[in-house]
């Protein structure tokens, strides 16, 4: 995750961690490790993704901590991934808002792999949250989702869709304020780029026709914010019956109506806000609603 914990102090991690530990993908940087031609020091590795390696580091520059995101040495070669990051940070530059995690820069590193540093966030991830207590009460659902709404309006009036909405990419900072991250799977609403070219996102939050590879816009994240309330909501996802199956996933976001099986995963959402969730997760985009800002209204008026 792109954060520490409060008061935690940076120190070189040991054994299976440590500055030798290894990845799929090689040797990670180990802690102190200067960053050729990005002006950075590792501070200590955060997390790892499919795409890329997360670290802390400290800009030497500013003078500040940041996240930086680096594209993992194995793909260094294949054009699609650096065009992902190179879009990821455009879409982040782009799309400036409270609760968007804040763009610094974005570079190549000496050995040619892009990076991007993002500010350093101190809190958890909204999935960490519900593990730890469970499910969320009703107003404080209602608030987290209408900022994450809030951010992703801001994404879609820059010309992106974000694509990859879930509990593991909404962060729950210190102070309170929910933070939108990782654009990585974004992908602009130009007509020329608007179509996608493989079913990237994670299936348990892709609305059907981003599994179906066709063109996406803001109605595409309203889907995976109605199926993230709900899992704030109830504390399991509607399609949790299916387990991390990904074939049996994308299958149940194009063809169920509603995203559950049956009744009995509605009857534990509050009757005022079944509708607001039905809309949200309607099959076909026209029958959403048309924005973020309209679901966000909508859930202010179920909270009034």
């Amino acid at each position: 995750m792109l954060a520490r914990s409060p008061g935690t102090k940076a120190r070189p991690a040991t054994g299976p961690s440590g500055p030798r530990a290894l990845c799929r993908d090689g040797p990670r940087f180990p802690p102190g490790r200067w960053l050729a031609g990005a002006g950075y020091v590792v501070v200590r590795h955060l997390a790892s993704g499919g795409m890329a390696e997360v670290y802390e580091a400290r800009d030497l520059r500013r003078g500040r901590w940041c996240a930086l995101k680096v594209l993992h040495a194995r793909l260094v070669q294949r054009a699609d991934f650096a065009r992902r990051m190179q879009a990821e940070a455009r879409a982040l530059a782009a799309s400036c808002h409270p609760n968007l995690v804040r763009f610094e820069r974005a570079g190549t590193l000496g050995d040619g792999r892009p990076f991007i540093a993002t500010e350093l966030l101190v809190g958890r991830t909204l999935r960490e949250e519900l593990r730890r207590r469970g499910p969320v009460p009703l107003a404080r659902a209602l608030r987290w989702t209408g900022e994450l709404l809030s951010g992703l309006e801001a994404v879609h009036r820059a010309g992106w869709v974000h694509c990859d909405v879930k509990l593991e990419n909404a962060f729950l900072c210190e102070d309170g304020a929910i933070k939108l991250l990782d654009l990585g799977a974004a992908q602009s609403q130009k007509p020329a780029e608007s179509r996608a070219r493989s079913a990237i996102g994670t299936p348990r939050y892709m609305a059907p026709e981003l599994c179906a590879c066709l063109p996406v816009d803001g109605r595409t994240d309203v889907y995976a914010a109605g199926l993230l309330l709900c899992e704030l909501v109830c504390g399991t996802s509607p399609l949790h019956d299916l387990g991390g199956d990904t074939e049996r996933l994308l299958r149940a976001q194009w063809e169920r109506y509603p995203p559950w099986p049956d009744e009995q995963y509605a009857r534990r959402l509050p009757c005022a806000l079944r509708p607001v969730v039905l809309r949200a997760v309607a099959k076909p985009p026209a029958a959403r609603f048309a924005s973020a800002a309209d679901m966000a209204r909508a859930l202010r008026e179920v909270s009034a």
